[in-house]
This record gives structure tokens, sequence and C-alpha cells, in this order.
């Protein structure tokens, strides 16, 4: 479920103070001002100066909100690049080899169809628009990997409104080729994991209502195994016991070496669950565990939050404005939930970790997208 033209931003004009405390694990949020609706919160150096900074693609302000980390973790005012199509999802790496981080942007083509742009770092925290490629309609999410070999990276996106995964292959410049089309019922996020230890990226599709739109019952993980040159045979289906999969994380949860999925499941923003699905370390995954989280979740970030040495979750639920923390085990289970409130009605769209003021442990950067705002929380362990 998205959250593109909405009108609800008036009613949302908060007093972005005392309300967000957080739990005792982190520090009270501190918020800055980005665009108008921002989608994601993604993380990269932006200008080489070793600090961690932040962007948010903002869809109804058009552009993309860059916030420069000061290494303290307090960030600069905003600077913005503008994108004029609505931008729906953003990644980064260095497509052209020239030791900068680059952004690679869907954006919904505002009634057409979609669109990605490719924007180069300057290496100061500015970009300049390079080039535009047309790609599904509603493209929703994007993933970047190595797919094909070449030392060059590329890009896949979820178009939900032609039902593909769409891949385009980095000539190593900057540029791409000609998106590359593989049948998707209704993805939602898209994602590139190597999941059978073949050393080449694999790809992972929500599906939104499974392999049958027509009987949302339960949604899917769709996976793909690379064949080694970045084309990818016949997909398999895994149910995520839950309704509505709209954020896709993994890792080894379960420290057996193989990568496992969180899937949060937005329930149409009912009670809702996050699934884990342990891997089988060849593509397939053992039935979902589901854990109650808030209503309607969308993002996870993956850290060791607390230092235990157990990878635990975060994940960003649009439906109560809250982020749930989940503990984890070592062994694939996670404790009970733990929430850490934001303003009525801001709409805690994504979540993201990293540790911004260089103590060592994992902070969180949040995007809440109706009161324009990315919370950051400093880890208070």
């Amino acid at each position: 479920m998205k959250f593109v033209a909405q009108k609800l931003i008036a009613a949302v004009l908060l007093v972005l103070s005392a309300e967000a405390l957080g739990s005792s694990q982190f520090q009270k949020a501190s918020y800055y001002q980005v665009g108008v609706e921002p989608q994601q919160v993604v993380l990269g150096d932006f200008n080489n100066d070793g600090k961690m900074d932040t962007a948010a693609p903002d869809t109804t302000s058009l552009d993309i909100s860059i916030l420069l980390g000061n290494g303290d973790g307090s960030f600069q005012p905003a600077l913005t690049v503008s994108a004029g199509a609505g931008p729906s999802a953003l990644a980064t790496g260095d497509f052209n080899h020239d030791g900068l981080l680059d952004l690679a942007v869907t954006e919904y083509g505002l009634g057409g169809p979609g669109y990605l742009q490719v924007f180069l770092g300057k290496g100061d925290g500015t970009f300049t628009l390079a080039n535009t490629y047309t790609i599904g309609v509603l493209p929703y999410d994007i993933t970047l990997a190595d797919f094909d070999g070449d030392g060059n990276l590329d890009v896949a996106t979820a178009n939900n409104g032609v039902n593909a995964v769409s891949i385009l292959f980095g000539n190593g410049d900057g540029t791409f080729r000609q998106p590359v089309h593989y049948f998707s019922p209704l993805p939602e996020r898209v994602l590139a994991a190597d999941l059978n230890g073949d050393g080449h990226p694999d790809l992972i599709s929500l599906a939104y209502c499974g392999p049958s739109p027509k009987h949302c019952h339960s949604g899917s993980v769709q996976v793909w195994l690379n064949q080694g040159n970045g084309t990818f045979g016949s997909s398999t289906y895994f149910s995520v016991m839950g309704v509505g999969p709209d954020g896709v994380a993994a890792a080894d949860f379960n420290n057996d070496g193989k990568l496992d999925l969180a899937v949060a499941n937005n329930n149409f923003q009912a009670a809702s669950v996050v699934s884990i699905l342990l891997g089988n370390g060849d593509g397939t995954f053992q039935p979902a565990v589901t854990y109650s989280v808030g209503g309607g979740p969308a993002g996870i970030a993956i850290a060791d939050f607390n230092q235990d040495g157990r990878l635990d979750l975060a994940v960003a639920n649009t439906g109560t404005s809250n982020v749930s923390l989940l503990y984890g085990n070592g062994d694939g289970t996670f404790q009970a939930a733990t929430n850490i409130p934001f303003p009525t009605n801001s709409l805690a769209i994504s979540v993201a970790a990293s540790d911004f003021n260089d103590d060592g442990a994992p902070d969180l950067g949040v995007a809440l997208s109706y009161a324009n705002r990315v919370a950051i929380l400093l880890n208070a362990e």
C-alpha cells in the first residue's frame, strides 16, 4: 500500500518535541526537515568526509533531500536535488568507477510510465542528473548488484503497475542498458542477495498478494536464482504467512552461514506481523514464523542494537507511527517487540541503521512521511 498523493499532510503539522521519547535503548529523537512525503531514508557518505549522511526521495515535492552528517549524530540542513517525476525509491552506489557515490532513483512518472533517473555524485554532497530511462508503471522499489559479474553495478526495480521486476545492466560509465523484465505479480519490494552461496546475487521480490493477486490471502516471497551471467530462470514462491508484504531484508539470523529473510506484512495496516524465513542455503526457505509488530509495517533495518552479538530488527510501522524493535536470540527467533513512538499520523515508513556518532553502536534514522521529517535516534547503549 502506497502513501503518495495523500492529502493529509496539512493535518500533520506537528510539534515534534516531547512526543517521541523512544525506548530506553535509544535517546530522544532529533528531527530534520526534508521535502514533502519522504519515502525512504538511505545512507551513504556523499561528501567523502568519512561521516555518514542520509538521503530521502520526497515524492510530493519532487526532489531528493540530502542530510550531510557532522559525525556527532547531528546533521546539516537538507540540500535539495530536483527530481521532477515523483521519486519513489532510491539506492546509492558508484556507477562510473570514480570513487564517488551516485544515486539511482525510481520515479512514478506523474500519471505516465515510470522512470529511472541516475544522478552522478560530485563528491561534495551535490549531484548532477546524468540519464533518464523509461521503466515500468509504478516503480515502487530499487536494488543494486552486479548481476552479470562484469564489475559494474546493475539496477533492479519493482514495477507494480506492470507486474514486473526489471533489470538494467550497467555499462560502468554511469549509463545503463534498456531494461529486461521478469514477471512478478504486484511487486512491492525488490532485493538482491546471494541466497545459494554461489557468489552470484539472486533476486527477491515481494508479491503483494502471492502468486495469485485475485486471492489475496497471503503474500509471498518470489525468488529467482542467478544463472551466473545475470539471467534468471523460473521463480519460486514462498508464503510469508501474512498479507501485504511491504518490506524485506536479508541476514543470517541463526548463525548457520545461510542467508535468512525478514518480511514486514502490513495486513492493510491492521494488526500486523514480521515473517522470518530461515534459509536452507540453496535458495529455498523453511516455513515462515511470524512476530507481532505495529500496524502497517514497511521498512526494516537489521543491526545488533543491544550489542549482545545477535542480530536484531527495527521495523517502521506506517499505521501506528512507531518503530518496533525485536531483539534476536541468535537462533533465528526473536523476542516480543518493544515500540518507539512518534507523533500520531506522522507515518513512519522507512528505517535505516548506522553509527552516526562514531561510538561503535548502531543508531536509527527514520523517515516520517506525513511529517516531512527524518528522525535520528542515537543508541543509548
